[in-house]
């Protein structure tokens, strides 16, 4: 099959041809073994940062981070950090800067929530009947919590709100080209994840979700 890969960073205007949006489209979830009850605002921030560099490092063939938020709870006096990437500022510096404002945060974070765009395979206007390869601005997004809050634990996630990855799209559009290009992706990248940071223990989504994507159906 004959594809294009745009080494560029630019962001593609994708096709919605035989793929869509589609809200809880698909999240995994790992539950690392952790318990930040008794720990200083300094070992949950570490913990935060820790967490988000083995993300980013899972998932580097396949993301990259776009925006993130991140505050306290229970502590009115602390405002939330915004962090959005320019590319003005080299993507390197701006993660570096990210994860000195999120160890030098003066609370401990409550939750981490990132937007990221994909380096997937699609079609676009300028190429219609062939895939694609560069960065998709689409719904995608990535949280980690140290389980600050009563009765929560801590969790890392990975969600999408589309069916870029599915066999099928919500509207029954046979999705199998871009399914055999963009599925062996996330399965990379989220084996990488479990092995660096913990097991994935739960996944819910669309038809064919299984624990690493979305399966053949």
């Amino acid at each position: 099959m004959k594809t294009i890969e745009i080494p560029t960073q630019t962001i593609l205007e994708p096709l919605w041809d035989t793929w869509g949006r589609k809200k809880y489209a698909g999240a995994w979830d790992i539950a690392p073994a952790c318990d930040f009850t008794s720990a200083s605002p300094q070992e949950v921030n570490e913990w935060i940062a820790t967490s988000l560099v083995d993300t980013l490092d899972a998932f580097s063939h396949l993301v990259r981070l776009g925006k993130m938020e991140f505050g306290a709870i229970y502590r009115d006096d602390v405002d939330n950090v915004v962090l959005e990437w320019h590319q003005e500022l080299t993507y390197d510096s701006y993660i570096k800067q990210a994860i000195a404002q999120i160890r030098e945060f003066p609370a401990p974070i409550y939750s981490l929530d990132m937007e990221v765009d994909l380096f997937a395979y699609c079609r676009t206007y300028e190429s219609p009947d062939w895939p694609v390869r560069g960065w998709v601005r689409v719904p995608t997004s990535f949280s980690i919590s140290g389980g600050m809050a009563e009765d929560l634990e801590p969790y890392l996630s990975f969600s999408i709100e589309h069916t870029l990855f599915c066999r099928w799209s919500a509207k029954g559009f046979d999705n199998n080209v871009l399914h055999s290009l963009n599925q062996p992706l996330l399965e990379k990248a989220l084996r990488r994840w479990e092995k660096r940071v913990g097991s994935l223990v739960e996944f819910e989504g669309f038809s064919g979700i299984y624990k690493y994507g979305f399966q053949d159906e």
